[in-house]
């Protein structure tokens, strides 16, 4: 997997295989500027500048 932020707030996911986007996620308010996996991957932290953090779940989105 692949993560991308914007400028706009939204972060999309994308399958590498596929070259597919398989989530788009809506909900910060800023420029996503950081994101993490965690350790098994079934999660994923963002950040933005302004210091809003959401979890979200990568299967789900």
């Amino acid at each position: 997997l692949l993560v991308s932020g914007t400028r706009g707030g939204t972060v999309q996911l994308w399958d590498l295989n596929s070259g597919q986007c398989i989530h788009i996620l809506e909900g910060h308010t800023g420029s996503v500027s950081r994101a993490e996996f965690s350790a098994n991957r079934s999660l994923l932290a963002t950040g933005q500048s302004g210091g809003e953090i959401r979890l979200w779940n990568v299967e789900s989105g």
